[in-house]
């Protein structure tokens, strides 16, 4: 018998980092750690700044910096091996599996440092790390240093560099919206403050239809499960329930117990899965046993009333447009992107993913007429007929929707889901027209709304280049006119 070494290889470490997951979760792994880290009663800080290199667009260094407990020298040592966690497995943190720390950093980029202090020590814990140097290396090992005077009085900072496989339009895109959205209990109770380059995150506020909440408690195989499910006042934005473990969002936006549909796009809930288990990088919960399968049992069933509910006030916006209307509307769909497809300048601005509709029509080319006030819409026999059949789409398709969003809430606003970009024109609006003015005020919420998508796809941050924004809106303008609709 022979005994063998199967220790791993350093480029193990690299491997766990290649998840397919965006940037966002290997940062909520380091901002896992603050607060599990906070010191008791205490609120924690915690300060994310990056900074892009302006000629190559290219984010230069990111810095994640708090003022909890900090880590003395053999905790430092524990928090930076695999598998190993300095946390106590009570139930109560967030992190778990002793992974986040080090795969979250390597994936943001190949130079790292991390300095640590406690309130007690007098000196910094410090750690620096080239990954391709340590990807060459045969041991997991390196070096830690404790001979420097502290500047700060407790907790840790982690500099992270040489950031080039980030995409920084993606890294920045809804950030302060990403965190948010997965720590706002933490920033609603008070917890954790969280900042980004200067701003502050506020917490994820949503206002929910008058007596629409439903209140969840149940114990499904020995596991506590609490929250609440309801409809909220406005269409705007994602829809969908929010699955928590330890105040931390995991998933968000998931469709249990109902389908995707637009009827559904007030629905929202959080429901707290603490005595679930998730996968370690904890993206995902995990759906394969049977105290998921239950799960899903139980919502399903309770969540009937705030459908029937969602579904009553989705039929009081349809009667506000005639089946005429729609029907213009979808071929007016249908029209525009063959149109833009024809059209090399705004395919051109659009980029390399131009949209495709996913609507069934038969082979009859449809021509609008907006005329003294009305529109209407006929056909032309005489045309040859065309193929319509779906194309394979290169990029997001889209359809129009029309809702009853309240009189204080937005004109129109857009969504994106499974790949299809809906668009939702509020019927409640001040000034939403007459039936005979109905398709061009809707034409103009979809042409808007699209254009606003492409140039928001390469945005960084919340800014958008609205000289391209004016430009797509122009040839799409000018696309509608060319097929007979006003916009």
């Amino acid at each position: 018998m022979a005994i063998i070494n199967i220790a791993p290889s350093p480029k193990a470490m690299r491997t766990m980092t290649k998840t397919g997951k965006p940037a966002f979760y290997s940062l909520a792994e380091l901002i896992d750690n603050s607060i599990d880290a906070a010191l008791p009663n205490t609120p924690v800080d915690i300060h994310i700044n990056y900074n892009i290199t302006k000629s190559t667009k290219k984010i230069k260094q990111i810095t994640i910096q708090d003022n909890a407990s900090g880590m003395k020298a053999d905790t430092l040592a524990l928090a930076m091996t695999i598998g190993k966690s300095t946390k106590d497995f009570n139930g109560k943190t967030i992190g778990k599996y002793g992974i986040g720390l080090k795969t979250a950093v390597q994936s943001l980029g190949e130079l790292f440092s991390i300095k640590t202090t406690t309130k007690e020590s007098f000196f910094v814990n410090e750690i620096s790390m080239n990954f391709n140097e340590f990807d060459e290396q045969s041991e997991w090992e390196c070096e830690l240093h404790s001979n420097k005077p502290k500047k700060f009085d407790h907790g840790t900072l982690i500099t992270i560099s040489g950031c080039n496989e980030l995409n920084s339009a993606l890294f920045a895109k809804d950030l302060l919206e990403n965190i948010s959205e997965h720590f706002s209990s933490f920033i609603e109770a008070g917890m954790a403050n969280i900042y980004v380059n200067g701003v502050v995150v506020k917490p994820h506020a949503v206002s929910l239809i008058k007596d629409s909440k439903l209140t969840l408690e149940h114990r499904i195989n020995e596991k506590i499960v609490t929250g609440w499910i309801g409809l909220k006042v406005s269409t705007n934005g994602d829809y969908g329930l929010n699955l928590l473990r330890n105040g931390r969002t995991v998933m968000s936006n998931q469709k249990i117990g109902f389908e995707a549909d637009p009827i559904y796009n007030r629905l929202v809930g959080v429901i707290n899965l603490d005595d679930f288990t998730t996968d370690h990088h904890k993206t995902t919960f995990v759906q394969t046993n049977d105290d998921w399968a239950d799960l899903v049992k139980v919502i399903t069933k309770d969540i009937q009333p705030v459908l029937e509910l969602a579904r009553k006030l989705s039929e009081q916006g349809k009667k506000r447009v005639p089946k005429t209307v729609k029907g213009l509307v979808d071929n007016l769909l249908s029209a525009l992107a063959d149109k833009m497809r024809l059209d090399p300048e705004l395919m051109a601005l659009l980029g390399e993913n131009p949209f495709v509709n996913n609507l069934k029509h038969d082979n009859t080319l449809v021509i609008f007429e907006a005329r003294n006030g009305e529109a209407k819409a006929k056909t032309r026999s005489d045309e040859p007929k065309r193929d319509h059949k779906p194309r394979t789409p290169k990029g997001v398709k889209f359809e129009s929707h029309e809702v009853s969003s309240g009189a204080q809430s937005f004109r129109k606003h857009y969504t994106v889901d499974n790949g299809v970009l809906m668009v939702y024109t509020n019927v409640d609006f001040p000034g939403f027209p007459t039936p005979d003015r109905q398709v061009p005020y809707i034409a103009t919420n979809i042409v808007e709304s699209i254009a606003h998508y492409y140039v928001s796809q390469d945005s960084i941050g919340d800014s958008i280049d609205y000289k391209r924004y004016e430009r797509i809106l122009d040839r799409m303008q000018r696309a509608g006119i060319e097929i007979g609709i006003s916009t």
